[in-house]
């Protein structure tokens, strides 16, 4: 299939030398434009944000190079799109399901790597952290991502990687992403605007790998939240007897 676009493109190409090619997600082929036609940018845009749902990276790569906008945001009255894709750009969209291909191909093309957008106040990275995808989260460190940024709660990635519901399905790749913040100088005791660390989102979480990996790095055990409560308090509160009995152990020996 590849090969029959390859062939398609180099021969509307060569008959069509005025033309301009674009994707076309619906039948999985190339439209060829009239490169003196008006092209709708927010069309383009619409098409891409679309391709990046799908998951479709040669759609987002036709797209951008038509002249699709890599920084444009999902409009909120967009039909057919889940609410948990709006309020996003491109960019955090892509990192939201995980495609490092795309991702790739958006900050090639000058995606904002640290945009914040949303009323969540969300970036990239924030997603990627939250979502357990560790390849795009060390994507983004290297492209310059913001490692302390926070959004609406205060929150750091590396508070929203420790807090992901998921962790413990997605154990592997939940250590990686949060070994990569903290090799790249992500505080492992940065406190969001309730005062909850990473260690106490672990610990809340039952996510005892994270848990061992954030004190590994020096997380403070000892630490309070606005209300006085410590990390071993949060397992307690949430019953999460795993991470707690960790906790209480390791205080014990501390003690």
């Amino acid at each position: 299939m590849q090969l029959l676009k390859n062939f398609l493109s180099i021969s509307v190409s060569l008959f069509l030398p005025c033309a301009h090619l674009i994707a076309d997600e619906d039948s999985g082929t190339f439209k060829s434009i009239d490169s003196t036609a008006p092209i709708l940018t927010s069309d383009l845009n619409e098409k891409l944000i679309r391709a990046i749902i799908k998951g479709d990276s040669i759609a987002v790569q036709d797209l951008i190079i038509a002249g699709a906008n890599v920084n444009t945001n999902v409009p909120s009255d967009l039909k057919d799109v889940y609410d948990e894709d709006k309020h996003q750009t491109a960019l955090m969209l892509a990192a939201r399901h995980g495609n490092t291909n795309i991702m790739k191909a958006l900050i090639t093309a000058g995606a904002n790597v640290n945009s914040i957008y949303g009323p969540w106040r969300t970036t990239a990275l924030t997603s990627a952290a939250k979502q357990d995808h560790a390849d795009i989260v060390e994507l983004l460190i290297a492209a310059g991502a913001n490692i302390e940024s926070t959004d609406l709660f205060g929150a750091t990635a590396l508070i929203n990687a420790a807090s992901g519901k998921a962790c413990e399905l997605h154990r592997d790749t939940t250590i990686r992403a949060i070994k990569a913040l903290i090799a790249a100088g992500a505080n492992v005791n940065a406190t969001d605007l309730i005062g909850g660390t990473a260690l106490m989102e672990a610990a809340k979480h039952n996510n005892v790998h994270t848990v061992k990996a954030l004190i590994a790095a020096g997380a403070n055990m000892d630490a309070i939240d606005n209300s006085g409560k410590t990390a071993l308090d949060w397992a307690d509160n949430y019953q999460s007897f795993d991470a707690y009995r960790i906790l209480r152990n390791l205080k014990n020996h501390q003690d």
